[in-house]
This record gives structure tokens, C-alpha cells and sequence, in this order.
């Protein structure tokens, strides 16, 4: 990975920030199925305040990004709108399933030891 684990999440979720303005924009005020052009708006918003959160976290410390975890889970619980918490859910899953597979490979590279 080219850049840091903590600049990738933000990145990614720039990244959707910027395409639920998109559908927004599009959207207008017809209704299409899917979120409306408010809830996109509100998804963005929230996918600004995710993203910001890892742009806070200052490099590619594991234990630095899990500890953003409970600042998500708050905001996931507090959050009225489904649509926005799913924003906040899905940042938890991307999180964990990252971590996770951080700890896999270190696991892979201690069996690697075991070789020699």
C-alpha cells in the first residue's frame, strides 16, 4: 500500500463523499430508488466527519486507528437516520476487517519463523 493505513480510510471515505454529492446533484428532488438527495447529503456529511477522523489519526499505527473505534461505534449509536448509520457501521466493518487482516499476516510472518 502506498500510503498509510490511516490516509487510505480517510481516501476512501473522501472518496464516497464525493460520490454521494454526485448522486445528490443528480437526484435533485425526484425520487429514484435508493437514498433520497437530503440522505445522500447527510451520508456525505457523515462520510466527511469518518474520513476526518482517520485524517486525525497521524500515521499507520494499528493500535492508533482501533482506538477510533469507540468514537464510531458513539457515533453509529447516536445517529437517527439508517442511511447515515450505515455510513458509520460500514467504517467499523472496513476497520475491523483491516486490522484483521493485519493480524493475519503477522501471524503468517510468525509461522514463516517456524520454517527456518
Amino acid at each position: 500500500m502506498s500510503t498509510n493505513l490511516s490516509e487510505y480510510l480517510a481516501e476512501c471515505f473522501t472518496t464516497d463523499a464525493r460520490a454521494l454529492r454526485e448522486r445528490a446533484t443528480k437526484l435533485g428532488s425526484a425520487r429514484g430508488p435508493g437514498p433520497t438527495a437530503v440522505q445522500c447529503r447527510a451520508m456525505a456529511d457523515a462520510c466527511d466527519r469518518v474520513s476526518a477522523l482517520f485524517t486525525s489519526a497521524t500515521g499507520d499505527d494499528e493500535h492508533e486507528i482501533e482506538t477510533l473505534l469507540p468514537t464510531l461505534r458513539e457515533l453509529e449509536a447516536a445517529e437517527r437516520d439508517d442511511q447515515v448509520r450505515h455510513v458509520y457501521a460500514g467504517a467499523i466493518r472496513r476497520v475491523e476487517a483491516l486490522l484483521s487482516e493485519d493480524d493475519d499476516d503477522a501471524d503468517d510472518d510468525e509461522d514463516d519463523d517456524d520454517d527456518e
